[in-house]
């Protein structure tokens, strides 16, 4: 299986804090602590927005 550049993008951003917006405007800022390639997300929250 191929993996694409945004995966491959998340895989370098472990360990970074990053922002995260959902499609409903949602903003959180956090951790990213792991991601999987099926873009399953677990980071350490820091702060919403």
């Amino acid at each position: 299986m191929a993996v694409g550049i945004p995966v491959k993008l998340l895989n370098e951003a472990q360990g970074h804090v990053i922002s995260l917006e959902l499609t409903s405007g949602e903003t959180y800022r956090g951790k990213l602590l792991e991601c999987e390639l099926f873009f399953m997300f677990f980071f350490w929250l820091l702060s919403a927005y």
